[in-house]
């Protein structure tokens, strides 16, 4: 008996994988089908030997799969324990959509009782796999989604998405129960995440992004939480990737708060204060500087790319933008309307189940976010439980294998939104639910 965990295979091509090669020593699960079927999500139980009459260094296994579409296209999934106990898999005869993209030897390590997930995404024409570069792959797959609603199609998110540290903390906020996301907006960016949630924050006269909560207990009223990238920093971050990008970004701005006044207790912003944020977010190139009417949902993305429009500005507290801003790329929540409703739970289980099945109802009526997240209790936050990063890993490894078999052509997300964008998973995924509706 030994450490045991899953490796979530989804295979979105057209064609069927032939297994030609399985060989395991040492392995107590190692178990792979003869043929992993198109269109399907496997979730393979592995598990290592650590019985003390044998040496685990030299558990190893490995399955090769040739794709049947007729160049010969094979993966090899290999298990191996030199150095620690490891999962990877090598795709260097997969043919890549963009081969400046491809990354031929995706490791995923290893997590006990965790489960790794791996996709495959395409044809014979040209593959995008785990492991891979997914900082173009709006512009990379134009020819599958460009003329499609973004209505229509299936896009990253990223939850607070400016919580990639804490500072300026109040009473009982730090890293642990405000830190959402491990890396900036550059590197959530070049992962593949195209709508972000930025929450504005005033302090100390300066404009920074912001996670608190309301506390209500016992008489006491008190806002807790801190501060993370400043807004003009990820202005900055946002030119210097579109610049070189042919992707479009969604922002949504809301929650807004100025942490400069209250006592304790703060407020959102004025008027005045709105209009100084927007002042900053002004500073975002191939903003849709255009009067625009109507569900921003509805037009294709070709059109956005094609104007050389890659950022719109969604502002989620104002019901009207300021007259000084108008045909400038601010827009109101009306009209790029997203159903967001979160499960407000730590347990896996319930929140998974919550999600699917608003996605079943929801889906298709309008714009659809998945809140893949889960919400920390009053004692984690308390520094007694999980952290918010540690209950996203939990999360965030459920994903593939939980939503991809309940994708249909009328139920699928707009947006999975999830905590702790650190790999490609979330852009992969999505690829492969458009490839899986449009192909």
């Amino acid at each position: 008996m030994g450490q045991g965990g899953y490796l979530s295979i989804t295979n979105s091509t057209p064609y069927c994988w032939k297994k030609t090669y399985d060989y395991s020593y040492q392995m107590d699960a190692w178990n792979f089908p003869d043929v992993i079927e198109k269109g399907i999500n496997y979730k393979l139980y592995i598990e290592w030997d650590e019985s003390i009459f044998h040496q685990s260094r030299d558990d190893q296994g490995i399955a090769e799969y040739t794709i049947e579409d007729g160049s010969g296209s094979k993966l090899k999934i290999n298990a191996n324990n030199r150095n620690e106990f490891c999962i990877s898999i090598n795709s260097s005869g997969l043919k890549r959509k963009k081969e400046s993209r491809k990354r031929e030897d995706c490791v995923l390590g290893w997590m006990h009782d965790g489960i790794m997930n791996y996709v495959v995404v395409g044809d014979k024409d040209g593959y995008m796999v785990t492991g891979d570069d997914f900082s173009g792959w709006m512009e990379d797959t134009l020819d599958l989604i460009g003329k499609r609603r973004l209505f229509d199609i299936c896009m990253p998110g990223s939850h607070d998405s400016g919580m990639s540290v804490c500072q300026n903390a109040t009473l009982g906020a730090s890293a642990h129960n405000t830190v959402t996301q491990t890396c900036d907006i550059t590197g959530q960016l070049e992962l593949g995440a195209r709508y972000f949630d930025l929450r504005p924050t005033i302090s100390g006269g300066g404009f920074y992004t912001g996670h608190y909560g309301h506390v209500s207990k016992v008489g006491i009223e008190v806002d807790v939480g801190g501060n993370g990238q400043k807004l003009d920093e990820i202005v900055e971050q946002i030119n210097v990737f579109t610049r070189s990008h042919r992707e479009l970004i969604i922002l949504n701005i809301s929650h807004s708060l100025n942490t400069d006044v209250g006592q304790g207790v703060y407020r959102s912003f004025s008027d005045e204060e709105w209009k100084k944020c927007l002042g900053v977010l002004e500073k975002l190139n191939y903003r849709c500087e255009k009067n625009h009417s109507g569900d921003l949902s509805l037009k294709h993305l070709e059109d956005y790319l094609d104007a050389e429009i890659k950022v719109l500005v969604i502002v989620e507290d104002l019901s009207s933008i300021p007259s000084k801003f108008a045909g400038k790329g601010f827009f109101p929540y009306s009209q790029y309307n997203v159903y967001n409703s979160y499960s407000k739970t730590n347990k896996l289980a319930e929140m998974m189940s919550d999600q699917l099945e608003k996605m079943r109802i929801n889906s298709k009526q309008k714009l659809f976010l998945l809140s893949w997240t889960l919400t920390q209790e009053d004692y984690q936050a308390a520094y007694c439980g999980d952290s918010i990063l540690k209950l996203a890993e939990k999360a965030n490894e459920n994903l593939d294998c939980n939503l991809y078999p309940k994708v249909l052509s009328y139920n699928y997300p707009n947006i999975i939104y999830t905590d702790k964008i650190e790999n490609c998973q979330t852009a992969v995924l999505s690829c492969a639910i458009n490839w899986g509706l449009f192909h």
